[in-house]
């Protein structure tokens, strides 16, 4: 079985490409979801992976970091895993392993020996966050979201993901 970056790209695969593009060229100057994607870019361009990996963090906390900075491991795995998550288990797992890399960015970010953590450790470190970046941007550009994570309304979106997973009141 081939993993994502193995797979050839066939003609098919343009017309969202094209859509991505799109989305791309009109997001708003200054806004939060602009700002992530050149992180990214800026990420994807470099090979040593300690930087790459915290230019990484600095597109998910763009996108995902609360305002005010309380509790931000906790929120920020938290919004991550509900926006992506297909269902409990998968939103619990991807929770975990968002806990787990921001740790690791952190250890990063404050100088702190890594010697601990394996090449191939690093890797799969690596390759989440970049994964998690891929499907949000792919969600927030191709579903219509960008309007909301660069409005005033994103932390009451981010905050409110954990009520969208109740069911409806009789009153709604």
């Amino acid at each position: 079985m081939q993993g994502e970056a193995e797979q050839a790209l066939t003609l098919s695969d343009a017309v969202p490409v094209l859509e991505l593009h799109r989305a791309l060229l009109a997001l708003k100057a200054g806004g939060t979801v602009l700002a992530a994607v050149h992180s990214l870019i800026a990420a994807l361009g470099l090979v040593g992976w300690q930087v790459r990996y915290l230019l990484d963090w600095v597109s998910v906390e763009a996108l995902f970091g609360p305002e005010d900075g309380r509790e931000i491991t906790y929120r920020m795995a938290q919004r991550v895993a509900l926006f992506l998550g297909q269902d409990r288990r998968s939103a619990v797992q991807l929770n975990k392993e968002m806990k787990l890399g921001y740790g690791w960015r952190s250890k990063v970010v404050h100088g702190l020996r890594l010697k601990k953590l394996s090449a191939d450790q690093s890797r799969q470190l690596s390759c989440t966050v970049e994964s998690v970046l891929r499907r949000a941007l792919v969600k927030i550009l191709g579903d219509g979201h960008a309007e909301r994570f660069d409005g005033s309304s994103r932390e009451a979106f981010l905050d409110g993901l954990t009520f969208d997973l109740l069911p409806a009141s009789p009153e709604d």
